[in-house]
């Protein structure tokens, strides 16, 4: 069983559990005033949904949300465009089109802090495939 397998298998057990909750946690009204978390948190925690659920599973609550059906939906099929179109090239110059294992990177810090400097300059360097 490939790891494809084993997510679809075990976000199919979770959506079992939580298939009945998931039709009344849609959020009737978005809010500007809120932010992005607020306005997509889900009603009952611990439901996971998708392909990903079973890596959403382990992830630390104890500080962020928990998201509603259509955020998760929405952050996977995110995930899954990403993957589908990746192309990673090796210091070696071996391509792969399809990763092992999936990855995504969140950069964070005030405007000017230099997050898109230091991620041109790892590309330029040959360190951060794109």
């Amino acid at each position: 069983q490939n790891a494809t397998e084993k997510a679809v298998k075990g976000a199919h057990s979770v959506m079992m559990m939580c298939n009945s909750h998931r039709r009344t946690t849609a959020k009737s009204s978005f809010s500007a005033a809120k932010s992005s978390e607020d306005n997509h948190k889900a009603d009952k925690p611990g439901c996971f949904y998708g392909a990903y659920s079973h890596i959403r599973s382990t992830l630390d609550y104890s500080y962020h949300e928990h998201y509603t059906f259509s955020r998760q939906v929405l952050q996977n099929q995110i995930i899954t465009d990403m993957l589908d179109h990746a192309v990673i090239k090796d210091v070696n110059g071996n391509v792969c089109t399809t990763p092992t294992e999936p990855w995504i990177v969140f950069t964070a810090g005030a405007m000017g802090a230099g997050k898109s400097y230091t991620m041109n300059k790892l590309v330029e360097k040959g360190r951060f495939p794109l």
